[in-house]
């Protein structure tokens, strides 16, 4: 199974479900009315009206288990090969089992001929849903770019029925060793956005390609075939490629469902954050105005989401003028008070009004200076990655590590951060930010 690029899969599921429940609670309504209308063989007498009410406690007796039972035998997910197709005759005796689990601890009496009813024509009329759903409305073809040498693509094609029973096509073989050579001859990055999904087939991907990779895909990512020694690796997502698993590469907060959850956690925290802070700020800004007189606040260019510059605000910690470059320890430019501000990152406060209109999120990358930003990336390209999200208040590297780390070290920090991204994470990270402040730490 791989990973859903639209809401096409999602609505299928959802749909799915809603019948599912519509069916079940027919097939219960049907089984009662039967039994209390007709002689059923092997039953003493008809259900009387008073037993077994079709009430929302007894709808969901029966209901919840079989979508339960539906969703644990796969009838709810893209099935990775013909062995693993999800089947009635396991979901079916799979509800009734939990039903009668469920009715021992409750105490509850439910007549076992509406149980075997019920569940007999849940199987007629489930499989003919199944069976229409699956004709009627296929699923998509997932379309699938795949990367890596000539061997690694032929061993990564040559079951074309398990990618059929998968639903994946494969659109594209593009070599990065050897820019150009694909089967359709077209542009890599556009073959690359188009697709699905991008994996990379070679057992081992070194360095350099990951890093290539990940900067033609973007946040979305791409997954790979990961050797024996990946394959131990804590926390890694996997996915399926035909009968083969994938580990997955990607940036979740900073596209789809994660990049809104981050986006509305950033709106909220940094609400609240403003409120609670603003008498330091207000105070903070005062002593600059009395102690350095204007300007208090400083808007300086930095570059941000997908490298778009943008104006970060900061209290004002240095005497005006001078070359703009990166502060030091003992930086002769910055005055007492500011010293004392950046120790207990004050000067920081007003990028709350960034996170606020979206130029900035509470945690992420930090800002670079635009020019020094463009700088790195020459040297280094994969420092590009870090435009992938918006630039944090505060950052994994910030937290982690000294100030003067090297560009290198912090690189590894963000792109840590950014791969493992959660809002659990978010949240320890401001944790530790708040305690470094508190703690006089700051540079």
């Amino acid at each position: 199974m791989l990973r859903p690029r639209s809401y096409r899969r999602l609505l299928r599921t959802l749909l799915t479900i809603a019948i599912d429940t519509l069916l079940g609670v027919l097939c219960l309504a049907a089984a009662v009315e039967l039994r209390r209308r007709v002689d059923i063989p092997f039953t003493s007498a008809r259900l009387p009206t008073e037993k077994l009410p079709l009430d929302l406690a007894n709808i969901a007796l029966f209901v919840l288990p079989l979508l339960l039972a539906l969703a644990l035998t796969g009838f709810y997910t893209v099935t990775a090969s013909a062995r693993h197709r999800p089947t009635l005759l396991m979901a079916i005796p799979l509800q009734i089992g939990l039903i009668a689990l469920i009715v021992v601890f409750i105490e509850v009496l439910v007549p076992s001929s509406v149980l075997v009813v019920t569940a007999f024509l849940e199987g007629v009329v489930l499989g003919l849903w199944r069976h229409l759903l699956n004709t009627r409305w296929p699923r998509r073809m997932q379309h699938v770019v795949l990367v890596g040498g000539p061997q690694d693509l032929a061993a990564a094609t040559s079951d074309r029925a398990a990618l059929l029973r998968a639903r994946i096509t494969v659109d594209a073989l593009i070599s990065l060793d050897e820019p150009g050579i694909f089967v359709d001859g077209s542009d890599a990055r556009r073959t690359i956005a188009e697709a699905d999904e991008v994996i990379d087939v070679s057992p081992l991907l070194d360095e350099r390609r990951r890093l290539e990779l990940l900067l033609l895909c973007g946040p979305r990512g791409f997954c790979f075939l990961p050797s024996l020694s990946e394959g131990l690796l804590a926390g890694q997502r996997f996915r399926v490629f035909g009968e083969r698993p994938i580990a997955e590469v990607s940036m979740r907060g900073a596209y789809g469902a994660g990049a809104v959850l981050k986006r509305a956690f950033d709106i909220i925290g940094a609400a609240i954050l403003l409120a609670a802070t603003s008498p330091f700020l207000l105070a903070a800004a005062l002593l600059i105005l009395l102690s350095n007189g204007r300007p208090v606040f400083l808007r300086q260019e930095r570059a941000g989401l997908n490298g778009q510059p943008f104006g970060m605000w900061k209290l004002r910690t240095m005497h005006l003028g001078g070359a703009l470059h990166r502060a030091t320890e003992d930086d002769a430019r910055m005055t007492p008070l500011g010293r004392l501000l950046r120790r207990y990152r004050l000067d920081e406060l007003p990028q709350l009004i960034n996170v606020l209109t979206g130029d900035m999120s509470l945690v992420g990358p930090r800002p670079e200076v635009t020019e020094v930003s463009k700088n790195i990336s020459a040297a280094m390209p994969a420092f590009a990655l870090r435009l992938c999200a918006r630039p944090g208040l505060a950052g994994l590297a910030q937290v982690s590590a000294e100030y003067d780390q090297s560009d290198e070290t912090k690189l590894t920090y963000d792109l840590q951060y950014l791969c493992s991204w959660s809002l659990a994470l978010d949240i320890r990270i401001l944790m530790q930010a708040v305690a470094t402040a508190l703690a006089g730490r700051g540079l």
